[in-house]
Formats: C-alpha cells, sequence, structure tokens
C-alpha cells in the first residue's frame, strides 16, 4: 500500500505541472465530422475497439456487441444467456449491465472483453468475447472491484487499454475527484499503480476520463464535462476533450477540444483518421464522427 500511495503522489504532482503548462498555450478545436453508422439498436454506445480493422462498439445498457461492416452496415453479437432488461428508461438503468470499455485483443489475439463499470454490485459481471467463434463467456470481476474500492473513493471504470504487461483502466471520479489511470496485472488482477488524472475543466465543471485508445505508442484518453453531482445520474453536458498521454510517465503531452458539447463515450482508429461515438444516455441515437489526424 505505502508503495502505491508514493507512486500516486509523485504521478499527481507531475500531472499538476504538465495541466499548467497546457493551459497557458492555445487550445486547439477539432472539427468533428458527422457520420451515418447509426444505428437504432446503438443508443447507449460507451466504447469503441479496432482490431485489425474489425470495428466493435458495446452498449452500457445491453449485453450486445456491434461490429461494423466494410459496407459500413453492423452485425450484432448477442450473449445467448443475457438476462432480460425492461424498456422502461429508468428501470432499464437500475439494471444495466453498464459496459464502459472493450479490452483487446487478448489471449493469443483471440478475444476481447467487455469491461463493466463496477459503479454497482450489479455492474461487475464481464464478458469475454472469442472473436473466433462469435460465443461469450461471462466472467465475475467482483474481487478485483473489492480491492480497488479500498484504494479509490468511488469505482467507475470508463475506459480500458493493454500496455505491455499491463491492463490500464480509467476511473471517471466525480466533481472535485479527478479521474485516475489504474494499472493491472493481467493475470491476478493486482493493482499496480493509481495515477491521478487532471484534466481541467470547462466553465468551472471538471472533464471526468470516458475512454482510452492507444496508437503510435501513446496514450490517448476521451474526457467529458458533465454537470452532474455524482456518477450515476446524468447531467448537462458542456464539452469534451481528447488528451494525448505518455505511456512511460502517465504525463499529458497534449490536448484538443472538440467542437460540439457532445457526451464522447468512445476512441478508436478508423480509415486512417479517429472514429468517435457518442452516449445520448437513452434519447435517441448514438452518433459517430471522424476527425483528421492533427496530432
Amino acid at each position: 500500500m505505502e508503495k502505491i500511495q508514493d507512486q500516486y503522489w509523485l504521478r499527481q504532482v507531475l500531472f499538476r505541472e504538465t495541466i499548467y503548462f497546457n493551459k497557458v498555450v492555445n487550445l486547439k478545436i477539432i472539427k468533428l465530422n458527422s457520420l451515418k453508422l447509426g444505428l437504432a439498436e446503438i443508443n447507449s454506445a460507451s466504447s469503441l475497439l479496432n482490431l485489425f480493422g474489425r470495428i466493435f462498439v458495446c452498449c452500457d445498457d445491453q449485453y450486445n456487441l456491434y461490429e461494423l461492416q466494410n459496407d459500413q452496415s453492423w452485425i450484432q453479437h448477442n450473449w445467448a444467456n443475457s438476462p432480460d432488461l425492461p424498456k422502461d428508461p429508468h428501470e432499464r438503468k437500475k439494471l444495466k449491465p453498464d459496459f464502459e470499455s472493450l479490452l483487446g485483443p487478448i489471449e493469443d489475439n483471440k478475444t476481447i472483453i467487455l469491461i463493466p463499470s463496477g459503479s454497482k454490485s450489479n455492474r461487475t459481471l464481464a464478458l469475454i468475447f472469442d472473436l473466433e467463434s462469435n460465443h461469450f463467456t461471462p466472467f465475475d470481476m467482483s474481487g478485483f472491484f473489492n480491492k480497488l474500492g479500498k484504494l479509490v473513493a468511488l469505482i467507475n471504470l470508463e475506459g480500458s487499454a493493454i500496455y505491455g504487461d499491463n491492463y490500464l483502466f480509467m476511473n471517471r471520479g466525480v466533481q472535485a475527484d479527478p479521474s485516475s489511470i489504474i494499472s493491472v496485472n493481467p493475470k491476478s488482477f493486482n493493482i499496480n499503480s493509481i495515477t491521478k488524472m487532471d484534466f481541467g475543466s470547462i466553465d468551472g465543471t471538471p472533464l471526468h476520463g470516458s475512454e482510452l485508445c492507444i496508437f503510435e505508442d501513446n496514450l490517448y484518453a476521451l474526457a467529458v464535462a458533465e454537470a452532474s453531482s455524482n456518477s450515476y445520474d446524468d447531467g448537462q453536458i458542456l464539452g469534451s476533450s481528447i488528451f494525448k498521454i505518455s505511456l512511460d510517465t502517465f504525463q499529458i503531452l497534449d490536448q484538443w477540444k472538440f467542437d460540439k458539447p457532445i457526451k464522447t463515450e468512445g476512441l478508436c482508429r478508423w480509415q486512417n483518421n479517429w472514429l468517435v461515438t457518442t452516449d445520448p444516455d437513452g434519447i435517441g441515437q448514438s452518433e459517430f464522427f471522424s476527425f483528421e489526424d492533427d496530432r
């Protein structure tokens, strides 16, 4: 515990210095290009993953996984044993699995994992998806979340990535409690380190992490400013940004702000540019946007 706390403190100081530097330079604005990729069933998109050209998206209020085809149509992969969920939005939110990120590839590039947020006791079941058989296997992550609950004030995993021999998870945070990146041993699920992230704010509302993606030896994170007093209730979206982060030090290297005040929840590479999706919190379809690679 002491070793984790020492490393945690050091990285927190480094991030404060980096964020201070980013605040005094001109913040670049990213123009989002709307894409006609929406699907009625995808109305709560929470993560994107590009695996060797195969684009996957998961939703936080269903047990399905969607795959984008070359002709820009979708395939829906269904878990045969998925529980029935209420159609009423308020009741559905209480019982949803809350899959917030896609982790992969793992096991010799054969599987990916739908990672739950862990924000409630009924949001700890992960699903392992076999890329060859399209078969789902449930995986209980409650033991890991019990460990994590002793180290963070509030659990709400919103992003994941694989770097070397470690899994990286983004814990969202809430209001004054900042987001953090959690490094985890993939075999034991022991926690190696926790790094607090100060993403800044928009009009006084903190930006909190919503996705992780690795590209060309750097980590990229989405962060959203949502005016809500807790991590459960939805609030007004004031804007969102993308951050470039060093994988060696976890220092923020650069930041770009999107030109639309949208709730960005998914990020991956797509057709030599970036693909981003939104979570409209059950009101309408998730939107998809592309933006140019201006880094």
